[in-house]
This record gives C-alpha cells, sequence and structure tokens, in this order.
C-alpha cells in the first residue's frame, strides 16, 4: 500500500521521490502536500479493479461511473505500477492500403483511453502527416471511431466490420489477421512488461519486420482500383 500511495503522490506532484524538482517548491512530498485531496480507498479501489483483468481506460470509466472522480490515467498507471500487479493495456494499430496497392502501417498507439476524443486526435494526426483521404474504413465497431472520421475525413464510407465487397476486392481480412497473428505472438513470448513504453518498442519492431515483406502491391490490386474509381468517383486517379 504505501508503494501505492506513492505512486499517487509521484503523478500529484509530477515528480519522484528525492528528486531535485522538490526542493523548496512549496508542495514537498515531506509532510502532508498542500491542498490534496484524496478518494478514501481509492488505491484499493483501483487495485482491485486491476486485479480483475480491467484495462487502464476500463478502471477510469469505472470509477467515473460509480464515484463521479474525475482520474487520470497517468495516475492509475503510477498506482497499478507501484502495487506489482500486472495490468491489461489495450494496443490499437492502423493499417492502410495506398493507392499503389502496397498495405502501409500508419500507426501505433498503446494505453490510450478509447473514444470519440482520442480517434479525433489520431485522425488529425494522419491528416497532419499527410493522409489526404480515405475511401472506406473497417473499424470493428470502436466507440467513438466514426463520429471521428466523419469529422476529419466526412467522405468516407465507413464499416463496421469488414463487409463482402472489401473482401472479395482487396482481401483487407488477411492483412489485419496477419498483423494482429504477428503482434500477440511478440507479446506472448514476453509475457509481461515494465511499463507500456516497453510495449510500444516491441510492438513497434515486429511491425516493422512485418513491413519488410510487404514489398509488391496487392493481388488484382489493378482490377480493384479500377472499381473503386467507379465507386467513389472523382477521388480515385487513375
Amino acid at each position: 500500500m504505501e508503494r501505492a500511495l506513492e505512486g499517487e503522490m509521484t503523478d500529484h506532484l509530477g515528480y519522484e521521490k528525492h528528486s531535485v524538482e522538490g526542493r523548496d517548491g512549496g508542495n514537498s512530498r515531506n509532510g502532508n502536500p498542500k491542498g490534496r485531496r484524496r478518494l478514501l480507498g481509492f488505491d484499493d479501489k483501483v487495485i482491485a479493479l486491476c486485479a480483475r483483468g480491467l484495462t487502464t481506460r476500463e478502471i477510469q470509466s469505472g470509477l467515473k461511473e460509480i464515484y463521479g472522480a474525475d482520474v487520470s490515467p497517468s495516475l492509475i498507471s503510477a498506482v497499478t505500477d507501484s502495487s506489482g500487479l500486472v495490468q491489461n493495456t489495450a494496443a490499437y494499430v492502423a493499417l492502410a492500403i495506398n493507392l499503389e496497392g502496397n498495405k502501409e502501417l500508419l500507426g501505433l498507439w498503446v494505453g490510450e483511453n478509447e473514444g470519440a476524443k482520442f480517434w479525433l486526435s489520431v485522425l488529425t494526426e494522419l491528416n497532419n502527416r499527410g493522409v489526404q483521404d480515405i475511401l472506406i474504413a473497417a473499424v470493428d465497431g470502436l466507440k467513438g471511431f466514426p463520429e471521428a472520421i466523419e469529422t476529419v475525413f466526412p467522405k468516407t464510407n465507413i464499416q463496421l466490420c469488414i463487409v463482402h465487397m472489401i473482401r472479395k476486392v482487396i482481401y483487407t481480412t488477411n492483412a489485419i489477421e496477419s498483423i494482429n497473428a504477428q503482434l500477440r505472438k511478440v507479446v506472448k513470448k514476453k509475457g509481461a512488461f515494465p511499463t507500456e513504453d516497453s510495449v510500444r518498442k516491441v510492438m513497434y519492431l515486429a511491425m516493422t519486420r512485418a513491413a519488410e515483406r510487404w514489398s509488391r502491391p496487392i493481388k488484382d490490386w489493378a482490377k480493384a482500383l479500377n472499381h473503386m474509381a467507379v465507386v467513389f468517383e472523382g477521388r480515385v486517379p487513375l
């Protein structure tokens, strides 16, 4: 419990115990911090939820719903990390097929809070990095994702699953299942990770190795591109 409290204090003050950043700051770790408000039994509640296998996002949502408490993901992570418990963390991968028919991994996000705000930041980031248009987006029912897509890429055809037309034309399911299988393999082999950053590094390296094998366009891409040029008139250069 003492380690859990230290984790909470670190999140609140923004520096580790005995760190030089805390010297003469007026809100020291030696003694009672000024203006500190605590939710009674907070650490026990977080640790209990984590022990049940809930992710940081799910714990945050649960505390908000039950107690009306707005708790930052970093505080939850600090408490669970210091407790020594193993916590489940979500990872999201964006896989695309570009106009040349090549598979392209656009990004990896680990431990983020799923929701419209998060997905809006993801799509805005992709747009700023050069993604100009998305013809079809398969989002698998992710909460808040369709609304975020409509905001940044309003012309996108949004599918909550991989529909038959996409399967027949560009074989998207094979690519998604392949990359997911490779990521699960490296994560399972490691077992547990000390931090979210370590998970991100391992998964990024696995994604990089997978991308090295994508040297040619997917099968029958010319036919697929012609089909999409008809369906999405004026948006597909030939």
